[in-house]
Protein backbone atom coordinates (compact mmCIF):
# COMPACT_ATOMS: atom_id res chain seq x y z
CA UNK A 1 0.00 0.00 0.00
CA UNK A 2 2.97 2.53 1.04
CA UNK A 3 4.42 1.48 -3.04
CA UNK A 4 1.23 2.40 -4.13
CA UNK A 5 1.11 5.66 -2.51
CA UNK A 6 4.48 6.80 -3.53
CA UNK A 7 4.02 5.79 -6.97
CA UNK A 8 0.78 8.12 -6.81
CA UNK A 9 2.77 11.13 -5.28
CA UNK A 10 5.39 10.68 -7.52
CA UNK A 11 2.94 10.70 -10.40
CA UNK A 12 1.25 13.44 -9.83
CA UNK A 13 4.36 15.58 -8.98
CA UNK A 14 5.47 15.17 -12.43
CA UNK A 15 3.15 15.74 -14.12
CA UNK A 16 2.85 19.19 -12.33
CA UNK A 17 6.07 19.85 -13.14
CA UNK A 18 5.74 18.42 -17.14
CA UNK A 19 3.23 20.87 -17.20
CA UNK A 20 5.18 23.68 -15.90
CA UNK A 21 9.16 22.67 -16.68
CA UNK A 22 9.32 19.72 -18.75
CA UNK A 23 9.60 20.81 -22.34
CA UNK A 24 12.17 22.24 -24.34
CA UNK A 25 13.07 25.25 -21.80
CA UNK A 26 14.56 27.91 -23.41
CA UNK A 27 15.00 30.30 -20.56
CA UNK A 28 14.69 28.71 -17.11
CA UNK A 29 14.94 31.34 -15.19
CA UNK A 30 11.72 31.32 -13.38
CA UNK A 31 12.35 27.52 -12.82
CA UNK A 32 15.40 27.83 -10.96
CA UNK A 33 13.90 31.31 -8.89
CA UNK A 34 11.33 28.76 -7.66
CA UNK A 35 14.15 26.56 -6.98
CA UNK A 36 13.73 23.89 -8.97
CA UNK A 37 17.82 23.61 -9.48
CA UNK A 38 18.27 19.87 -9.79
CA UNK A 39 18.19 18.89 -13.55
CA UNK A 40 18.00 15.56 -14.61
CA UNK A 41 18.93 14.95 -18.23
CA UNK A 42 17.71 11.97 -20.44
CA UNK A 43 19.68 11.56 -23.18
CA UNK A 44 18.14 9.52 -25.91
CA UNK A 45 21.53 9.16 -28.44
CA UNK A 46 22.20 9.47 -31.97
CA UNK A 47 24.40 8.18 -35.46
CA UNK A 48 25.33 9.18 -38.38
CA UNK A 49 22.76 8.90 -41.14
CA UNK A 50 24.61 6.60 -43.26
CA UNK A 51 24.38 2.50 -44.72
CA UNK A 52 26.44 0.03 -43.70
CA UNK A 53 26.99 -3.18 -45.40
CA UNK A 54 26.58 -6.39 -42.94
CA UNK A 55 30.32 -6.72 -43.36
CA UNK A 56 30.77 -3.33 -41.44
CA UNK A 57 30.02 -2.42 -37.93
CA UNK A 58 27.21 -0.49 -37.55
CA UNK A 59 27.77 3.40 -36.61
CA UNK A 60 28.52 4.07 -32.97
CA UNK A 61 25.45 6.12 -31.06
CA UNK A 62 26.83 10.06 -29.86
CA UNK A 63 25.15 11.82 -27.54
CA UNK A 64 24.44 15.43 -27.10
CA UNK A 65 22.25 18.03 -28.84
CA UNK A 66 22.40 18.80 -32.59
CA UNK A 67 22.05 21.70 -34.33
CA UNK A 68 19.15 22.39 -37.14
CA UNK A 69 21.80 22.38 -39.88
CA UNK A 70 23.38 18.67 -38.82
CA UNK A 71 20.21 17.19 -38.52
CA UNK A 72 19.33 15.30 -41.79
CA UNK A 73 23.13 13.99 -41.37
CA UNK A 74 21.55 11.75 -38.36
CA UNK A 75 19.53 9.19 -37.08
CA UNK A 76 18.36 10.83 -33.60
CA UNK A 77 17.08 9.28 -30.49
CA UNK A 78 13.77 10.70 -29.20
CA UNK A 79 11.41 11.34 -26.22
CA UNK A 80 8.60 12.12 -28.53
CA UNK A 81 10.12 15.70 -29.46
CA UNK A 82 11.46 15.31 -32.52
CA UNK A 83 14.90 16.07 -33.68
CA UNK A 84 16.02 16.78 -30.29
CA UNK A 85 17.87 13.94 -28.37
CA UNK A 86 17.86 15.41 -24.82
CA UNK A 87 15.31 16.20 -22.66
CA UNK A 88 16.23 17.91 -19.46
CA UNK A 89 13.29 17.92 -16.06
CA UNK A 90 13.40 20.14 -13.78
CA UNK A 91 13.23 19.44 -9.86
CA UNK A 92 13.80 20.28 -6.12
CA UNK A 93 14.67 18.18 -2.94
CA UNK A 94 11.05 17.78 -2.21
CA UNK A 95 10.20 16.20 -5.97
CA UNK A 96 12.69 13.51 -5.80
CA UNK A 97 11.46 10.57 -7.63
CA UNK A 98 12.67 10.00 -11.09
CA UNK A 99 9.28 8.48 -13.16
CA UNK A 100 11.26 6.02 -16.01
CA UNK A 101 9.94 7.00 -19.64
CA UNK A 102 7.38 4.57 -20.56
CA UNK A 103 5.30 4.45 -17.41
CA UNK A 104 3.29 7.32 -17.70
CA UNK A 105 1.49 8.73 -20.96
CA UNK A 106 3.78 12.30 -20.83
CA UNK A 107 7.12 10.44 -20.57
CA UNK A 108 7.17 8.26 -23.43
CA UNK A 109 9.32 5.41 -24.31
CA UNK A 110 12.76 6.63 -25.66
CA UNK A 111 12.97 5.85 -29.70
CA UNK A 112 15.86 5.67 -32.14
CA UNK A 113 15.43 3.77 -36.05
CA UNK A 114 17.19 0.26 -35.66
CA UNK A 115 18.26 0.02 -32.43
CA UNK A 116 16.88 -1.85 -29.15
CA UNK A 117 16.64 -0.04 -26.38
CA UNK A 118 18.95 -1.48 -23.07
CA UNK A 119 18.23 0.74 -20.56
CA UNK A 120 19.36 4.19 -18.96
CA UNK A 121 22.75 4.97 -17.45
CA UNK A 122 24.42 7.29 -15.34
CA UNK A 123 26.69 9.13 -17.38
CA UNK A 124 29.85 9.24 -14.74
CA UNK A 125 31.77 11.41 -17.33
CA UNK A 126 30.73 14.02 -20.49
CA UNK A 127 32.26 16.23 -22.61
CA UNK A 128 32.13 19.91 -22.42
CA UNK A 129 30.04 21.52 -24.74
CA UNK A 130 32.84 23.90 -26.99
CA UNK A 131 32.81 27.59 -28.15
CA UNK A 132 34.11 28.30 -31.15
CA UNK A 133 37.57 28.74 -29.84
CA UNK A 134 37.19 25.34 -28.53
CA UNK A 135 36.96 26.54 -24.97
CA UNK A 136 34.13 25.28 -22.52
CA UNK A 137 31.12 26.87 -22.23
CA UNK A 138 29.79 27.72 -19.06
CA UNK A 139 26.04 28.82 -18.17
CA UNK A 140 24.91 31.90 -15.66
CA UNK A 141 25.41 30.01 -12.72
CA UNK A 142 28.97 28.79 -13.48
CA UNK A 143 27.97 25.41 -14.36
CA UNK A 144 29.39 23.24 -17.13
CA UNK A 145 26.96 23.18 -20.28
CA UNK A 146 26.32 19.41 -21.36
CA UNK A 147 28.11 18.72 -24.45
CA UNK A 148 27.19 15.10 -24.62
CA UNK A 149 27.58 11.78 -22.60
CA UNK A 150 31.15 9.78 -22.67
CA UNK A 151 29.86 6.33 -22.16
CA UNK A 152 32.08 4.07 -19.39
CA UNK A 153 32.15 0.34 -19.40
CA UNK A 154 31.45 0.38 -15.02
CA UNK A 155 28.78 2.98 -15.77
CA UNK A 156 25.62 2.29 -13.32
CA UNK A 157 22.02 1.34 -14.65
CA UNK A 158 19.62 3.65 -12.92
CA UNK A 159 17.12 1.73 -10.66
CA UNK A 160 13.69 3.34 -10.87
CA UNK A 161 12.38 1.93 -8.49
CA UNK A 162 15.24 2.63 -5.91
CA UNK A 163 17.20 5.51 -6.71
CA UNK A 164 16.75 9.25 -6.05
CA UNK A 165 18.30 12.42 -7.38
CA UNK A 166 19.75 12.87 -3.83
CA UNK A 167 19.58 16.03 -2.07
CA UNK A 168 21.96 19.06 -1.94
CA UNK A 169 24.09 17.86 0.90
CA UNK A 170 24.18 14.15 -0.78
CA UNK A 171 23.92 13.67 -4.50
CA UNK A 172 26.11 11.03 -5.64
CA UNK A 173 24.68 10.80 -9.31
CA UNK A 174 26.00 14.25 -9.98
CA UNK A 175 28.28 14.46 -12.75
CA UNK A 176 31.48 15.50 -11.41
CA UNK A 177 34.39 14.84 -14.60
CA UNK A 178 34.27 16.47 -18.09
CA UNK A 179 36.33 15.59 -20.40
CA UNK A 180 38.05 17.75 -24.03
CA UNK A 181 38.47 15.07 -26.40
CA UNK A 182 36.20 11.82 -25.77
CA UNK A 183 38.58 10.08 -28.74
CA UNK A 184 41.81 10.22 -26.08
CA UNK A 185 42.44 9.21 -22.30
CA UNK A 186 41.43 11.85 -19.63
CA UNK A 187 45.12 12.32 -18.63
CA UNK A 188 45.83 13.07 -22.42
CA UNK A 189 47.20 16.67 -22.84
CA UNK A 190 45.60 18.57 -25.17
CA UNK A 191 45.02 21.88 -27.00
CA UNK A 192 42.65 24.07 -25.89
CA UNK A 193 42.04 27.76 -26.48
CA UNK A 194 45.72 27.90 -26.83
CA UNK A 195 46.69 26.25 -24.09
CA UNK A 196 47.92 22.84 -23.23
CA UNK A 197 45.83 20.84 -20.57
CA UNK A 198 44.53 17.58 -19.29
CA UNK A 199 42.01 16.49 -21.39
CA UNK A 200 39.62 15.02 -18.55
CA UNK A 201 39.41 16.09 -14.61
CA UNK A 202 37.47 15.51 -11.77
CA UNK A 203 35.88 18.56 -9.95
CA UNK A 204 34.44 19.58 -7.15
CA UNK A 205 31.17 21.00 -6.60
CA UNK A 206 32.46 24.39 -5.77
CA UNK A 207 34.18 23.88 -9.16
CA UNK A 208 31.26 23.13 -10.79
CA UNK A 209 28.75 25.62 -9.30
CA UNK A 210 27.32 22.67 -7.42
CA UNK A 211 25.21 24.34 -4.51
CA UNK A 212 22.04 24.79 -3.00
CA UNK A 213 21.07 27.80 -4.36
CA UNK A 214 21.94 26.68 -7.98
CA UNK A 215 21.63 22.76 -7.79
CA UNK A 216 22.99 20.09 -9.51
CA UNK A 217 22.98 18.08 -13.17
CA UNK A 218 22.40 14.18 -13.01
CA UNK A 219 22.52 12.73 -16.94
CA UNK A 220 20.75 9.77 -17.79
CA UNK A 221 22.10 8.37 -21.45
CA UNK A 222 20.29 5.55 -23.30
CA UNK A 223 21.99 2.33 -23.86
CA UNK A 224 21.21 0.55 -27.36
CA UNK A 225 21.87 -2.93 -28.65
CA UNK A 226 21.93 -2.73 -32.52
CA UNK A 227 18.10 -4.59 -34.28
CA UNK A 228 18.51 -7.84 -35.20
CA UNK A 229 18.13 -8.46 -38.88
CA UNK A 230 17.53 -11.35 -41.17
CA UNK A 231 19.50 -9.86 -44.37
CA UNK A 232 19.02 -11.56 -47.31
CA UNK A 233 21.88 -11.71 -50.23
CA UNK A 234 21.08 -12.50 -54.10
CA UNK A 235 23.27 -13.38 -56.85
CA UNK A 236 20.28 -12.73 -59.35
CA UNK A 237 22.21 -13.50 -62.50
CA UNK A 238 24.65 -16.20 -61.07
CA UNK A 239 27.93 -14.27 -62.00
CA UNK A 240 29.27 -14.79 -58.63
CA UNK A 241 28.07 -11.49 -57.62
CA UNK A 242 26.09 -11.09 -54.28
CA UNK A 243 24.34 -8.22 -53.14
CA UNK A 244 22.35 -7.37 -50.51
CA UNK A 245 18.70 -7.52 -51.45
CA UNK A 246 17.11 -7.26 -48.04
CA UNK A 247 16.84 -6.24 -44.26
CA UNK A 248 13.90 -7.23 -42.53
CA UNK A 249 13.57 -7.31 -38.77
CA UNK A 250 12.00 -10.45 -37.11
CA UNK A 251 8.79 -11.20 -36.39
CA UNK A 252 7.67 -10.35 -32.64
CA UNK A 253 6.92 -13.28 -30.50
CA UNK A 254 5.48 -11.95 -27.18
CA UNK A 255 7.00 -8.53 -27.77
CA UNK A 256 10.53 -9.25 -28.56
CA UNK A 257 11.86 -9.25 -32.04
CA UNK A 258 13.17 -12.65 -31.96
CA UNK A 259 11.27 -14.72 -34.04
CA UNK A 260 10.53 -15.86 -37.81
CA UNK A 261 11.65 -14.80 -40.68
CA UNK A 262 9.09 -12.93 -42.31
CA UNK A 263 7.25 -14.35 -45.52
CA UNK A 264 9.11 -11.50 -47.92
CA UNK A 265 8.76 -13.55 -51.39
CA UNK A 266 6.85 -10.30 -52.60
CA UNK A 267 9.52 -7.77 -51.74
CA UNK A 268 12.51 -10.07 -53.54
CA UNK A 269 11.06 -9.98 -56.67
CA UNK A 270 12.99 -9.35 -60.19
CA UNK A 271 12.44 -8.65 -62.97
CA UNK A 272 13.07 -11.51 -65.92
CA UNK A 273 13.70 -14.27 -62.72
CA UNK A 274 11.48 -15.99 -60.56
CA UNK A 275 12.31 -15.94 -56.91
CA UNK A 276 12.59 -19.90 -55.57
CA UNK A 277 13.94 -20.32 -52.38
CA UNK A 278 16.03 -19.10 -48.88
CA UNK A 279 19.11 -21.28 -47.84
CA UNK A 280 21.92 -20.91 -45.20
CA UNK A 281 24.20 -21.38 -47.16
CA UNK A 282 25.45 -19.55 -50.68
CA UNK A 283 26.40 -22.99 -52.27
CA UNK A 284 22.09 -23.66 -51.81
CA UNK A 285 22.99 -26.64 -50.11
CA UNK A 286 21.00 -26.14 -47.00
CA UNK A 287 17.25 -24.65 -47.46
CA UNK A 288 16.12 -22.73 -44.73
CA UNK A 289 13.78 -23.77 -42.33
CA UNK A 290 10.86 -21.41 -42.75
CA UNK A 291 10.12 -22.44 -38.32
CA UNK A 292 13.96 -21.50 -37.29
CA UNK A 293 13.42 -18.27 -35.07
CA UNK A 294 16.57 -15.66 -35.34
CA UNK A 295 17.51 -15.72 -31.51
CA UNK A 296 18.18 -19.65 -32.20
CA UNK A 297 20.17 -19.11 -35.31
CA UNK A 298 22.24 -15.97 -34.65
CA UNK A 299 25.47 -17.30 -32.95
CA UNK A 300 26.18 -13.35 -31.42
CA UNK A 301 25.15 -11.79 -28.46
CA UNK A 302 22.60 -9.14 -27.99
CA UNK A 303 25.17 -6.09 -28.40
CA UNK A 304 27.00 -7.72 -31.41
CA UNK A 305 27.43 -4.66 -33.82
CA UNK A 306 26.80 -7.00 -36.55
CA UNK A 307 23.45 -8.78 -35.23
CA UNK A 308 22.61 -10.13 -38.60
CA UNK A 309 21.27 -13.31 -39.64
CA UNK A 310 22.57 -13.62 -43.17
CA UNK A 311 20.59 -15.82 -45.69
CA UNK A 312 20.76 -16.40 -49.03
CA UNK A 313 18.04 -16.10 -52.08
CA UNK A 314 17.95 -18.35 -55.04
CA UNK A 315 16.29 -17.51 -58.30
CA UNK A 316 15.53 -19.05 -61.57
CA UNK A 317 15.66 -17.45 -64.93
CA UNK A 318 12.24 -16.51 -66.97
CA UNK A 319 8.90 -16.12 -64.79
CA UNK A 320 7.64 -19.30 -63.23
CA UNK A 321 4.95 -20.33 -61.42
CA UNK A 322 6.72 -22.80 -58.19
CA UNK A 323 4.33 -25.69 -57.57
CA UNK A 324 4.82 -27.56 -54.73
CA UNK A 325 1.29 -28.41 -53.90
CA UNK A 326 -2.15 -29.58 -56.11
CA UNK A 327 -3.90 -26.22 -55.53
CA UNK A 328 -0.61 -23.96 -57.14
CA UNK A 329 -0.33 -26.77 -59.70
CA UNK A 330 -4.76 -25.88 -61.06
CA UNK A 331 -3.97 -22.85 -60.12
CA UNK A 332 -1.15 -22.12 -63.02
CA UNK A 333 -3.10 -24.54 -65.90
CA UNK A 334 -6.12 -22.53 -65.25
CA UNK A 335 -3.91 -19.65 -66.06
CA UNK A 336 -2.01 -21.14 -68.78
CA UNK A 337 1.99 -20.36 -66.90
CA UNK A 338 4.79 -21.77 -66.91
CA UNK A 339 5.23 -24.78 -64.44
CA UNK A 340 8.51 -25.60 -62.47
CA UNK A 341 7.13 -28.48 -60.23
CA UNK A 342 9.33 -28.75 -56.86
CA UNK A 343 7.53 -31.81 -55.66
CA UNK A 344 6.00 -35.08 -56.11
CA UNK A 345 1.84 -34.76 -56.52
CA UNK A 346 -1.21 -36.70 -55.76
CA UNK A 347 -4.52 -36.09 -57.04
CA UNK A 348 -6.28 -38.20 -54.54
CA UNK A 349 -10.35 -39.38 -54.82
CA UNK A 350 -11.22 -35.86 -53.79
CA UNK A 351 -9.24 -33.58 -56.19
CA UNK A 352 -9.70 -32.74 -59.47
CA UNK A 353 -6.79 -31.97 -61.92
CA UNK A 354 -7.50 -28.08 -63.64
CA UNK A 355 -8.26 -29.10 -67.21
CA UNK A 356 -6.40 -26.90 -69.87
CA UNK A 357 -8.05 -26.24 -73.02
CA UNK A 358 -4.89 -25.11 -74.77
CA UNK A 359 -1.63 -24.90 -72.95
CA UNK A 360 0.90 -23.40 -74.32
CA UNK A 361 3.68 -22.44 -72.12
CA UNK A 362 6.73 -24.25 -70.33
CA UNK A 363 6.13 -27.44 -67.76
CA UNK A 364 9.45 -28.26 -66.36
CA UNK A 365 8.73 -31.26 -63.80
CA UNK A 366 12.22 -32.10 -62.61
CA UNK A 367 12.02 -35.47 -62.40
CA UNK A 368 8.78 -35.70 -60.23
CA UNK A 369 6.03 -37.56 -60.19
CA UNK A 370 1.97 -36.61 -60.85
CA UNK A 371 0.34 -39.30 -59.37
CA UNK A 372 -3.94 -40.07 -59.72
CA UNK A 373 -5.81 -41.71 -57.65
CA UNK A 374 -9.04 -40.96 -59.52
CA UNK A 375 -10.64 -40.42 -63.26
CA UNK A 376 -10.21 -37.11 -65.28
CA UNK A 377 -13.65 -36.71 -66.66
CA UNK A 378 -14.16 -34.67 -69.80
CA UNK A 379 -15.31 -31.00 -69.29
CA UNK A 380 -18.88 -30.03 -69.56
CA UNK A 381 -17.97 -27.56 -72.27
CA UNK A 382 -20.04 -28.90 -75.07
CA UNK A 383 -18.04 -26.75 -78.04
CA UNK A 384 -14.63 -28.23 -76.91
CA UNK A 385 -13.12 -30.76 -79.21
CA UNK A 386 -10.06 -31.97 -77.56
CA UNK A 387 -9.58 -33.54 -74.19
CA UNK A 388 -7.29 -35.51 -72.37
CA UNK A 389 -4.82 -33.88 -69.24
CA UNK A 390 -4.59 -30.84 -72.18
CA UNK A 391 -6.72 -30.39 -74.66
CA UNK A 392 -4.66 -29.13 -76.57
CA UNK A 393 -1.20 -28.99 -75.97
CA UNK A 394 0.95 -26.40 -77.86
CA UNK A 395 4.07 -26.07 -74.77
CA UNK A 396 6.84 -27.56 -74.21
CA UNK A 397 7.03 -30.20 -71.56
CA UNK A 398 10.23 -32.20 -70.21
CA UNK A 399 11.34 -34.40 -67.07
CA UNK A 400 8.07 -35.18 -65.25
CA UNK A 401 6.17 -38.45 -65.21
CA UNK A 402 2.08 -39.00 -64.96
CA UNK A 403 0.90 -42.33 -63.11
CA UNK A 404 -2.43 -44.02 -63.37
CA UNK A 405 -3.94 -40.88 -65.72
CA UNK A 406 -7.93 -42.43 -66.58
CA UNK A 407 -9.32 -39.76 -68.93
CA UNK A 408 -13.54 -40.14 -68.41
CA UNK A 409 -14.94 -39.56 -71.94
CA UNK A 410 -18.50 -39.37 -70.29
CA UNK A 411 -20.20 -36.23 -71.87
CA UNK A 412 -21.56 -35.99 -74.74
CA UNK A 413 -19.95 -33.03 -76.95
CA UNK A 414 -22.25 -30.69 -79.90
CA UNK A 415 -18.94 -31.32 -82.03
CA UNK A 416 -18.99 -34.25 -84.51
CA UNK A 417 -15.10 -34.90 -84.21
CA UNK A 418 -13.35 -34.89 -80.82
CA UNK A 419 -9.55 -36.23 -80.54
CA UNK A 420 -8.97 -37.41 -77.03
CA UNK A 421 -5.60 -38.75 -75.47
CA UNK A 422 -4.50 -39.47 -72.42
CA UNK A 423 -1.79 -36.66 -71.81
CA UNK A 424 -3.36 -34.62 -74.93
CA UNK A 425 -6.10 -34.63 -77.28
CA UNK A 426 -4.54 -32.46 -79.65
CA UNK A 427 -0.69 -31.89 -80.19
CA UNK A 428 0.31 -28.76 -82.20
CA UNK A 429 3.78 -28.01 -84.58
CA UNK A 430 4.56 -26.00 -81.85
CA UNK A 431 4.87 -28.63 -79.07
CA UNK A 432 8.07 -30.41 -78.06
CA UNK A 433 8.77 -33.17 -75.35
CA UNK A 434 11.61 -34.60 -73.95
CA UNK A 435 11.74 -37.34 -70.58
CA UNK A 436 7.99 -37.29 -69.96
CA UNK A 437 6.57 -40.46 -69.21
CA UNK A 438 2.76 -41.46 -68.78
CA UNK A 439 0.94 -44.30 -68.08
CA UNK A 440 -2.73 -44.20 -68.18
CA UNK A 441 -5.98 -44.99 -69.87
CA UNK A 442 -9.24 -43.65 -71.43
CA UNK A 443 -12.73 -45.00 -70.92
CA UNK A 444 -15.86 -44.51 -72.64
CA UNK A 445 -19.51 -44.30 -71.72
CA UNK A 446 -21.39 -46.97 -73.08
CA UNK A 447 -23.53 -44.17 -74.79
CA UNK A 448 -20.20 -42.96 -76.44
CA UNK A 449 -19.63 -46.30 -77.60
CA UNK A 450 -22.86 -46.98 -78.97
CA UNK A 451 -23.08 -43.63 -80.73
CA UNK A 452 -19.39 -43.33 -82.45
CA UNK A 453 -18.84 -43.93 -86.01
CA UNK A 454 -22.81 -44.79 -86.48
CA UNK A 455 -25.05 -43.05 -88.99
CA UNK A 456 -28.05 -41.10 -87.37
CA UNK A 457 -31.93 -41.47 -88.66
CA UNK A 458 -30.60 -39.07 -91.10
CA UNK A 459 -27.81 -41.08 -92.60
CA UNK A 460 -25.30 -38.87 -91.13
CA UNK A 461 -22.06 -39.49 -88.72
CA UNK A 462 -23.04 -38.81 -85.48
CA UNK A 463 -19.42 -38.64 -83.39
CA UNK A 464 -15.72 -39.61 -84.71
CA UNK A 465 -13.40 -40.24 -82.18
CA UNK A 466 -9.43 -39.83 -83.25
CA UNK A 467 -6.65 -41.62 -81.51
CA UNK A 468 -3.98 -40.69 -83.11
CA UNK A 469 -3.64 -41.53 -86.70
CA UNK A 470 -6.67 -44.18 -86.17
CA UNK A 471 -10.64 -43.11 -85.34
CA UNK A 472 -10.61 -47.03 -83.00
CA UNK A 473 -12.32 -45.87 -80.16
CA UNK A 474 -10.81 -49.48 -78.28
CA UNK A 475 -7.26 -48.44 -78.96
CA UNK A 476 -6.25 -45.67 -76.03
CA UNK A 477 -2.93 -43.07 -76.83
CA UNK A 478 -1.05 -40.32 -74.81
CA UNK A 479 -2.54 -38.26 -77.90
CA UNK A 480 -5.09 -37.50 -79.54
CA UNK A 481 -4.16 -36.48 -83.13
CA UNK A 482 -1.21 -34.45 -83.75
CA UNK A 483 -0.34 -31.73 -86.46
CA UNK A 484 3.14 -32.85 -86.05
CA UNK A 485 5.00 -35.57 -88.74
CA UNK A 486 6.51 -37.49 -85.65
CA UNK A 487 6.10 -36.86 -81.99
CA UNK A 488 9.57 -37.82 -79.84
CA UNK A 489 10.51 -37.48 -76.00
CA UNK A 490 7.71 -39.15 -74.64
CA UNK A 491 7.44 -42.99 -73.11
CA UNK A 492 3.73 -43.95 -72.83
CA UNK A 493 1.96 -47.41 -70.81
CA UNK A 494 -1.39 -47.96 -71.79
CA UNK A 495 -2.72 -49.33 -69.00
CA UNK A 496 -6.48 -50.58 -70.22
CA UNK A 497 -3.82 -53.20 -72.68
CA UNK A 498 -0.35 -52.86 -70.96
CA UNK A 499 1.63 -52.34 -74.23
CA UNK A 500 4.10 -49.86 -74.18
CA UNK A 501 4.81 -47.24 -76.54
CA UNK A 502 6.91 -44.40 -77.25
Amino acid sequence: MKKKFLLLVCIVMVMTLLLAACSMVVDDSILRKDGYNIVVSFDCGKYENKTVSTEEDALPIQYGEVSIKERSQFNIGMLEVADYPVRSYYFNQENACVMEPGTIQQIPKPTLLDRVFDGWYIASVVAYQLDENGNPIKNKLGQYEYGGAVPQADDIKWDFANDTIGSYANHPYAVTKFVYDATKPFDAQVEVGGQTVTNGTQYTDEQLGYSEENGFNIYLYARWNVQPKFVVKADVEGDGTWEEVLKVNPNEVNGIKNGKMPDKSADLKRSGYTFYNLYSDPEFTQVWDSNATFKDTFTGGKDSLRPYKVLYAKYLEGEWNIVKKVSQLNSALVGNKNIYLDADLTYSEDMTWAYSANYTKEFNGNNHVITFENAMENPMDKNANAFGLFGTFSGKMYDVEFVNVTINMKNWPLQTTVSCGVLAGVVTEEASFSNVKISGKVIYSETIRTRANVPNSEGTVVLTIYRGDETNIDKDSWYGSSKQTSITGVTYVNTANSDTTE
